[in-house]
């Protein structure tokens, strides 16, 4: 079976530097961070209290009032994100049988924020004060059901839950369906709306959390020596996936296309990878090398191709291990932006 390729059309983003690509990436061209002390509960008895969190959002733009009540934060980002990539896109749905148009997204935790909400009414209130709405509102996949009764989708439905892989994952799903012709196109990319005093603390007592409370613009520094943990934030990144000769023929231009994925599990402990996983990883893949070819590994030549972030929560050594190794790049200095 001749495998399709696969293109991305329509970019959606809800993030701390922008809501919609244009914002969000000419923030990140300025050098513009999104990283603040947290200011939407009372964070001062934590050791972590800074976060990317998303400001200027009006959940009115895209639900009415009814709606917003009904839809847990998480769900509203996915909402808001999955509008913009569709108008970025131009897309008409009507172009699609709508069995055959998956919406496939990631979520590491969902809708903790309801959890937590409602967890409180229930210890003051009683449970007969919760919200008809609360198990509607929390679980992961109610973002996936909201966008399908949107668009009128009927193709596969569901989402990854794997840390913070959770939307390469879903997003490399997505792409295995297309090339496999089991849906045409495919709704895809991740949200996560977890700022809260239980995620919060549960990463504080994790030791996971970067503590540069004063100085949250540069707290969140990946490879860097320097390092000190991550950078709770909130966030949303929606795209259409569909087959590149469906693309062509619509004449709607590609953002960008998919390559290699590959996904595995090696571990000697809960953080910390076995040595062999980058080699596994890419034999998974079918491939017998590491993903870079030697001869493109000049000095000249990485800067313009990688764009990479690791989901390793532990440390800075085990990100630079696994990038160098997995991309055969000789040097401790590996050039990642």
């Amino acid at each position: 079976m001749t495998r399709r390729r696969v293109v991305i059309t329509g970019l959606g983003s809800v993030s701390s530097v922008g809501i919609g690509w244009p914002e969000m990436w000419g923030s990140l061209l300025a050098g513009k961070s999104g990283v603040g002390p947290i200011d939407h509960f009372d964070a001062s008895k934590f050791d972590s209290r800074i976060c990317a969190r998303v400001k200027n959002f009006d959940p009115a733009r895209w639900l009415d009032r009814k709606e917003c009540k009904r839809v847990d934060r998480v769900s509203q980002f996915a909402i808001a994100a999955a509008e913009l990539a569709r108008e970025d896109g131009g897309l008409d749905f009507k172009q699609f049988d709508p069995n055959r148009v998956g919406v496939i997204l990631g979520t590491g935790i969902g809708g903790i924020e309801e959890i937590e909400s409602e967890h409180h009414v229930m210890l003051e209130r009683g449970p007969d004060r919760m919200s008809p709405f609360t198990i509607p509102k929390l679980m992961a996949n109610a973002m996936t059901g909201h966008l399908a009764i949107r668009f009128g989708l009927k193709g596969p439905n569901f989402v990854v839950g794997s840390a913070c892989a959770s939307s390469a994952h879903a997003l490399a799903l997505s792409g295995l369906l297309i090339r496999t012709g089991v849906v045409d196109m495919a709704l895809s990319g991740g949200s996560e709306a977890a700022v809260t005093a239980l995620a919060l603390g549960g990463f504080c007592a994790l030791r996971a959390l970067s503590r540069r409370n004063d100085d949250p613009q540069t707290a969140s520094r990946p490879f860097d020596k320097d390092r000190d943990g991550f950078v709770m934030g909130m966030s949303d990144r929606f795209v259409f996936l569909w087959p590149r000769d469906h693309n062509v023929a619509v004449g709607v231009p590609p953002a960008t296309w998919d390559s290699l994925f590959s996904s595995e599990l090696d571990r000697a402990f809960s953080l910390d990878p076995l040595p062999a996983a980058p080699e596994n990883a890419v034999r998974f893949n079918g491939a017998d090398k590491p993903i870079a070819n030697p001869a493109f590994t000049t000095t000249a030549y990485i800067p313009s191709l990688i764009r990479i972030s690791l989901s390793v929560t532990d440390t800075r050594e085990q990100e630079t291990r696994l990038f160098t190794r997995t991309f055969w790049i000789p040097t401790a200095n590996p050039p990642v932006q």
